[in-house]
């Protein structure tokens, strides 16, 4: 193997074998496409297809939560902004205000 194929690409010790992790992925792609076909993977098929279907929803909910996130961050930042310019506010208070919130 050494001898014969990795010359062809230039490698030697150490070096980026990323193509190689490519070929083995366009095999995994090859023999999925021959579960596909097969009758007997019918439940298989419907497993995969809902594990799809709940990452996109999943990709979304997560999408959703780190925008709600953003948008609670911006308004606390807002009310602890307004809570350290007031100067009726005692300093031992902003201290444990900022220790909290940052």
């Amino acid at each position: 193997w050494e001898l014969y194929v990795l010359p062809y690409f230039n490698t030697g010790v150490g070096s980026d074998l990323s193509l190689f992790r490519l070929f083995r992925l366009l095999r995994m792609v090859r023999a999925l496409r021959v579960v596909r076909t097969l009758k007997s993977f019918s439940k298989l098929r419907v497993l995969m297809s809902t594990v799809l279907a709940s990452f996109f929803a999943f990709t979304w909910s997560l999408l959703l939560l780190t925008v709600s996130m953003f948008k609670a961050s911006l308004m606390l930042c807002q009310a602890a902004h307004n809570f350290f310019d007031d100067s009726e506010v005692s300093d031992e208070t902003k201290l444990w205000m900022y220790k909290l919130y940052g």
